[in-house]
């Protein structure tokens, strides 16, 4: 009994230690990019950071060509762990490196034909050097999108790890490329970035990609990952719809101005999307190993309100501190104080919202579509109509709020029935 009891401590304790530092290594990251994302406004004009973050609007809907792989193995690869089939999750691991591949140099062809387009149709220098960027940063985010996955077991988290502490090191030795060039210097940074992002997650890879596999085996990871890609496509594409919006009832100026709205949305869900890439690949391993969606719920429950309280203090805190660092730093974002104390608590709701992974855990497609469609029009009807009825960056950010708060309630609801019907 005693030695059950101390192998179970000591297991709990190993998992604990590599979450843990999995957990700091994230945080840090994102924490040092979303202050140093804010920081930079400070050495850019907002009709640069609104041009910079029109052109990448793009971005989200140009990724459709990932036709769900990506997904198909973040979805598989843990469940066939779970179920001890080994041989097949390593054979999905080399064809997905090939498409992905594939995709980096198609996407850099095509940015190359696009970036002649702008030079000689003579698009004003701004333009041209931050489609530069964002191309750069496309053909990258195709392999570290793929690269990503493969670190999804907690065996992998403290590879991860040191990725992610090397990436925190470079975002502060990069920030002086801001500070004496500007927005030249700023879209130099993302490259750098993204360059040295992609190299060391290859390098720390899990996997070995010098193996014989059939291609045709790209069908299964599509047939799986299709389905999760489009639902999780079509849900991302609301995170575009408050700059669109914007740009419909004002210009890149007052999408600048949301800059610090977006960056606490963000910020505030940086723990929790630290742990969940644990729990999401956790939840498809058991569902893998014991084939029960019951069991699940108890995951959904104990990460969403771990989310949700720890999201709380952030919360109490940011609502007093954005109004101190705003006007003795960045006095030009005044009128974006109240719409960014608005979007700590919308940040809240988002942070909770990563437990319902569990519906693409069980490929609960039909509850997919249901939260989908939902969350589309939660947030288009809610924005849409409430930067009309109020001054546009309040009516955008309670837009956001009530839409976050509903579309918490529902997707909460959902998973539980999902996971207790059996009807799925």
């Amino acid at each position: 009994m005693f030695r059950r009891i101390l192998t179970f401590g000591i297991k709990n304790f190993k998992d604990a230690r590599e979450l843990s530092i999995f957990s700091l290594s994230s945080v840090l990251f994102n924490g040092i990019n979303t202050i140093i994302g804010i920081g930079v406004i400070y050495f850019l004009s907002p009709v640069e950071i609104g041009i910079w973050n029109s052109l990448l609007i793009v971005q989200p809907y140009l990724f459709i060509v990932q036709l769900g792989v990506y997904n198909g193995l973040n979805r598989e690869l843990p469940f066939l762990l779970g179920s001890e089939q080994n041989e097949l999750a390593q054979d999905l691991v080399v064809v997905a490196w090939r498409f992905s591949l594939f995709l980096a140099i198609i996407s850099i062809v095509i940015s190359v034909i696009v970036l002649l387009y702008l030079f000689y149709n003579n698009q004003p220098t701004i333009i041209f050097i931050g489609a530069v960027g964002v191309a750069v940063l496309v053909a990258s985010e195709f392999l570290i999108n793929y690269l990503l996955v493969l670190y999804r077991t907690k065996e992998n988290l403290l590879k991860l790890s040191n990725v992610y502490f090397i990436q925190s090191v470079l975002l502060v030795l990069t920030l002086p490329f801001v500070i004496y060039f500007g927005y030249i210097g700023f879209v130099f940074r993302s490259i750098v970035l993204a360059s040295i992002l992609t190299v060391s997650l290859y390098f720390y890879r899990p996997y070995t990609f010098s193996r014989s596999v059939k291609i045709s085996m790209l069908y299964d990871l599509i047939k799986v990952g299709l389905p999760l890609f489009t639902f999780g496509y079509l849900q991302g594409l609301t995170k575009s719809f408050s700059r669109i919006i914007l740009l419909i009832f004002g210009d890149a100026t007052l999408v600048g101005l949301f800059t610090p709205s977006a960056a606490v949305i963000v910020g505030i869900g940086m723990i929790p999307a630290a742990v969940s890439q644990y729990f999401y690949p956790r939840m498809s391993y058991l569902f893998g190993k014991h084939g029960r969606a019951d069991i699940l719920w108890q995951q959904v429950l104990k990460f969403s309100s771990f989310a949700f309280f720890v999201s709380i203090p952030i919360v109490l805190i940011g609502w007093f501190v954005i109004p101190v660092l705003i006007e003795n730093l960045l006095p030009v974002y005044m009128e974006s104080i109240f719409p960014a104390q608005i979007s700590l608590l919308s940040g809240a709701f988002e942070a909770a919202m990563i437990g319902i992974n569990v519906l693409n855990s069980m490929k609960a497609y039909k509850w997919l579509l249901i939260l989908t469609v939902a969350k589309l029009l939660l947030f288009f009807v809610f924005q849409y109509v409430l930067v009309q009825l109020l001054p546009p960056l309040i009516g955008i950010s309670l837009g956001y709020l009530s839409a976050s708060t509903i579309y918490f309630i529902l997707g909460v609801f959902i998973a539980y029935t999902a996971t207790h019907s059996g009807d799925y």
